[in-house]
C-alpha cells in the first residue's frame, strides 16, 4: 500500500464516520422535538378538560337540572 491510498483510506474512513454521526444526531433532535411537541401540548389540553370538568359541574349541581332529571324518571 503506498502513501496516497493510505491517505484515501483514511480519509474515507473519517468521512464515513461523520456521516454516521451526522445521522444520528439527526434522529436525536428529532426524536427530542417530538419529545417536546407532546409534552407543550399537554398543558393545554388539560385545561380543557379542567374547564369541561367545570362546566359539568355546574350543570349537576344546577337546581333545574335536578327537577328535570326527576320528570325524566316519571315519563320512564
Amino acid at each position: 500500500m503506498n502513501v496516497y491510498e493510505l491517505v484515501f483510506a483514511i480519509v474515507l474512513i473519517v468521512t464515513i464516520g461523520k456521516v454516521i454521526d451526522s445521522r444520528r444526531g439527526h434522529r436525536r433532535r428529532q426524536s427530542a422535538s417530538a419529545d417536546t411537541q407532546t409534552r407543550s401540548s399537554e398543558p393545554g389540553r388539560l385545561e380543557a378538560l379542567e374547564q369541561r370538568v367545570q362546566v359539568l359541574e355546574k350543570i349537576v349541581t344546577d337546581q333545574g337540572y335536578e327537577l328535570r332529571q326527576k320528570f325524566r324518571d316519571l315519563e320512564d
